[in-house]
């Protein structure tokens, strides 16, 4: 579970931004970034040019927005009216929006009235963490990560049968040994959340039932580790209470 965490966001396909042109209609042509921060905000511009390439002012073009959230929600549906200039039509979408991380799609359709020409583009973006693209960012440091956070518990779960014993002195081995498999059990406890930040890098979406999981496993791992430590101190005692005898039967049989 945890190896897929990782490895599904590095393969996660990239978005795909599309622009639509009626036959002698209008092409909407905009800068193409499509990731921004969280709770920043966010001005979008478009330039409209007619069948020609000539460009359209917005003197006698209008445009529409519409932005809609990952959930399907119409959360901006407005005509577009500020304008750095007349070729100029600019949508802004303010930082109470973009709290939000994940993806937005929206639609722009334009009508020109002067020349009876209308047009569409439907295109994406999407709100993370620090505004960076997951496809350019190092796609082999989740996988570096994944496979040290997954190899350093195991190795530590895996020596006491690597190494039979650790001492002659059956009390500190099995403490040695017990402890162990605490740390183990203990390191695998973290890595449930390391993963998850680490799939929250990669922009895969948590749902509540991955969360539910990994809420369980945690709790698995919690009640492992208390049963051994209480399963140490009592094999512990045992072990003392056989030693002192020995040594008492060792005394009596020198007597």
């Amino acid at each position: 579970m945890l190896v897929i965490l990782a490895f599904i966001p590095i393969l996660a396909s990239a978005k795909t931004v599309e622009t639509s042109l009626y036959a002698a209609g209008l092409e909407i042509t905009y800068p193409t970034n499509n990731f921004y921060a969280k709770g920043t905000n966010i001005t979008l511009n478009f330039h409209v040019y007619n069948s020609t390439g000539y460009p359209r002012t917005n003197q006698t073009c209008t445009c529409n927005f519409h932005l809609y959230n990952n959930y399907g929600d119409h959360i901006i549906d407005n005509k577009m009216t500020t304008f750095e200039h007349d070729r100029d039509f600019e949508q802004k979408i303010y930082a109470n929006i973009t709290n939000a991380i994940g993806d937005y799609s929206y639609l722009i359709d334009c009508n020109d009235t002067e020349r009876n020409q209308a047009g569409f583009l439907k295109s994406e973006f999407n709100i993370n963490t620090d505004g960076l693209d997951r496809e350019y960012t190092n796609a082999g440091s989740p996988i570096a990560v994944t496979i040290f956070i997954i190899i350093i518990p195991l190795i530590v779960f895996f020596l006491p049968f690597m190494f039979k014993r650790f001492t002659k002195d059956e009390l500190l081995n099995l403490i040695i040994t017990r402890a162990c498999f605490l740390i183990a059990l203990a390191l695998m406890t973290f890595n449930s959340g390391m993963m998850a930040t680490i799939a929250d890098y990669g922009q895969l979406g948590l749902t509540e039932e991955l969360f539910t999981y990994l809420f369980i496993i945690g709790w698995a791992m919690y009640l492992a580790m208390f049963y051994l430590v209480i399963k140490t101190l009592f094999d512990t005692l045992k072990l003392w209470k056989i030693k002192k005898q020995k040594k008492r039967d060792e005394t009596e049989n020198d007597d």
